[in-house]
């Protein structure tokens, strides 16, 4: 049993079905602000300030984006991959787009891709997460952004 961990808006886009499954094998635990209602045996940890963020990521296994694959989500890039990363936590996610790519996250198109996902992230090297989190900082992303536009046509 894993000690699963999401972090963000938890809203209509959510894969509940997913996270119902997730909760049946592993433990779940989600903060952030809820519009939605999550399973019973999902350990909901509120709206965490800042602060204390990080050791609620740190007392986890694995950071999970459990998303429906839908027009909203299609090209998210969610920089909660990063803050998983830079703790040195695999992040597993329902999201097949460039940012998840780039960032070498274990994307699960299906519920039982996402499940085998969880049980292979004891496979990923955590000092690389750490290093592709120190190479995404906001900065670094904002000026690989304003390269960009500096080359447009």
């Amino acid at each position: 049993m894993k000690r699963l961990i999401y972090i963000g808006a938890i809203f209509d886009w959510m894969d509940i079905e997913l996270v119902e499954k997730l909760c049946e094998i592993h433990q779940v635990a989600m903060a952030g602000e809820k519009r939605i209602t999550l399973p019973p045996k999902v350990n909901y940890l509120g709206k965490l300030p800042i602060s204390k963020v990080p050791k609620a990521i740190a007392q986890n296994d694995v950071g999970i984006i459990p998303f429906l694959l839908n027009e909203l989500t299609f090209d998210i890039n969610n920089s909660k991959i990063y803050q998983f990363y830079a703790l040195g936590l695999p992040v597993v996610s329902s999201l097949d787009n460039l940012a998840s790519r780039d960032a070498e996250v274990l994307i699960s198109p299906t519920h039982a891709d996402f499940l085998a996902n969880i049980e292979k992230s004891d496979q990923i090297d955590r000092e690389k997460l750490v290093e592709i989190a120190r190479k995404n900082t906001w900065q670094k992303q904002a000026e690989r952004f304003a390269e960009a536009l500096t080359h447009m046509d």
